[in-house]
């Protein structure tokens, strides 16, 4: 039977500064419209017809704002924020996940992948979500390589819900049948085993009451030490 999840409640614990003065909320809001408005650009091109006309003034009209935003300057992310997550208390019941807002796949703020709403519920990193036009694979059916990067990314959010800074060293995807586009889905992940410096996650993904796929990934913990703390935080 598929599981179930109710919906997140209002408290969420605080974003993390990814680059230097993000939190500003008006800056996070305004980078967020302009990511949504890029996945809906690739949802567009890829799931309707256009003329050839239409294609080439759309081009050339992104490239004039491409080079408006490539005049800024560079920014380079916090390097404090991989050793703050040994620092704070650990996420409740219920709490969002989602603390960095241009994290690569599944922040509101990046242009790329699919923004994600994670929460923890009874041990498990849960999310739900709608594949469109742009990942589709197989007629109806998503490309295996968006399932992938939703499962590296989710499995992620576990070390959150742990406290623990890691590295991915493997993933491994099992399809048990095509995901669909255009339906909602259940992903979920939840630590299986731990043992000293190891993690094995395991995730799965609910197309109603059919499981469609299955992962795990195993991640490999970076001592606190080697992030300028006191050794041994964390630790198994």
């Amino acid at each position: 039977m598929a599981p179930t999840s109710t919906p997140p409640p209002e408290h969420r614990i605080a974003p993390l500064e990814e680059f230097p003065g993000s939190n500003d909320p008006h800056e996070i809001e305004a980078r967020a419209a302009v990511a949504a408005s890029i996945r809906a650009l690739g949802h567009a091109l890829v799931g309707r017809s256009h003329s050839v006309d239409l294609l080439r003034s759309v081009a050339t009209e992104l490239d004039r704002v491409v080079g408006r935003l490539d005049s800024g300057e560079p920014r380079a992310k916090v390097e404090a924020n991989m050793a703050q997550r040994y620092l704070e208390d650990l996420p409740r019941e219920g709490d969002r996940l989602d603390r960095m807002p241009e994290r690569p796949f599944s922040g509101v703020a990046a242009p790329s992948g699919l923004p994600l709403e994670v929460v923890l519920r009874d041990g498990w990193a849960v999310t739900r979500c709608t594949l469109g036009p742009a990942h589709e694979g197989a007629p109806g059916r998503s490309h295996g390589g968006f399932v992938a990067a939703i499962y590296d990314d989710l499995t992620g959010y576990v070390l959150g819900m742990l406290g623990l800074v890691a590295y991915t060293g493997e993933l491994v995807v099992r399809y048990l049948d095509g995901t669909p586009i255009g339906r909602e889905l259940l992903f979920r992940a939840r630590l299986r085993e731990r043992a000293d410096r190891k993690l094995l996650v395991e995730a799965e993904c609910w197309a109603g009451p059919v499981k469609v796929s299955e992962a795990t990934s195993l991640f490999i913990q970076v001592p606190s030490e080697r992030l300028g703390l006191p050794p041994g935080l964390r630790t198994a």
